[in-house]
């Protein structure tokens, strides 16, 4: 999901893939090229469509429980989580591979880590589907109240490719590999599958209705140190104005343990600290809401 979750920014990347790399360009020109079509489709999802996922996801959040909604924002965070260490296991696997070797082989260990890693994923999104379909009725009619909207979306970004990229000629956009089978290049791929989790119940819950529409983690100031912790630790936040701040304690079950802080603090820096002493062991979440959005920081005990 993209997350957060991206609405739509890439739907239009599959449309359009053979057109840019079978033209007769450098490197760099093709690099140009996509750099300039991205910050259009960007634009144009943040003007048009993220306003309406986000005005449809918070109807969900207005019938969803408290503790529904902090499950979803645990699971959010432990899927950001999941996302951050199976990029770090893809570079370090790309750094290992030399051309012309094939793959390298993983040891033990890592074959481990990479089991561990899928299970982690798997464990959130069936806790996900879990409250999706708790809602499963609400989310039906949100989604079908958006899919008009949905269908113009995508005219339009292919419109937009068209003035990046031209028309593309019958059957340009696919490719056939080995059994016949259609083959995209790897980014355009990404893109159609974060669309389709947009506008899927899970990917819809785990939207999260108070960010911007930017991928998640792009404008966080928010710092957690130490950590991991054994006592205690300090939640470290600015503010450009004076609000109200609430900081909560979560558990791995996305229970809450402790409201740290739920009061109006005035612009600034700000040091809050959080007391583990009597806390078992393990990982916990704090949840950070301010006017910008809601953080979620991942926090271990030891």
């Amino acid at each position: 999901m993209k997350n957060t979750l991206k609405p739509l920014l890439m739907v239009a990347l599959i449309v359009y893939s053979s057109t840019l790399w079978a033209q007769e360009l450098t490197k760099e020109e093709k690099r140009a090229k996509f750099k300039a079509f991205r910050e259009d489709a960007k634009a144009y999802n943040q003007q048009n469509v993220w306003p309406v996922v986000k005005a449809q996801r918070q109807k969900l959040d207005a019938v969803m429980s408290d503790a529904d909604k902090q499950k979803v924002a645990t699971l959010r965070a432990q899927m950001k989580e999941s996302r951050e260490k199976m990029r770090a296991f893809r570079k370090e696997m790309r750094e290992q591979h030399k051309p012309g070797e094939g793959r390298p082989q993983l040891t033990e260990a890592q074959k481990t880590t990479l089991k561990a890693q899928r299970k982690a994923r798997r464990k959130a999104k069936n806790a996900a589907w879990d409250i999706a379909d708790k809602y499963e009725t609400t989310i039906e009619k949100l989604l079908e109240e958006m899919k008009p909207k949905a269908d113009q979306w995508k005219k339009d970004l292919k419109a937009l490719r068209v003035k990046h990229f031209g028309e593309r000629k019958k059957g340009e956009h696919k490719h056939m590999g080995r059994r016949g089978k259609r083959r995209h290049h790897g980014k355009m791929h990404r893109g159609m599958r974060g669309m389709r989790r947009m506008l899927r119940p899970v990917g819809f819950v785990l939207i999260d209705p108070a960010s911007n529409g930017v991928e998640e983690g792009s404008d966080e100031s928010s710092i957690v140190y130490p950590n991991p912790s054994a006592d205690e630790t300090k939640v470290n936040f600015s503010l450009t104005k004076s609000e109200n701040v609430r900081i909560q304690l979560m558990d791995a079950n996305g229970k809450l343990v402790k409201e740290v802080l739920n009061e109006s603090k005035a612009a600034g820096s700000h040091a809050q600290t959080i007391d583990m002493s009597n806390l078992k062991n393990g990982t916990y979440y704090v949840i950070i809401k301010t006017s910008k959005g809601t953080e979620t920081k991942r926090l271990i005990k030891r």
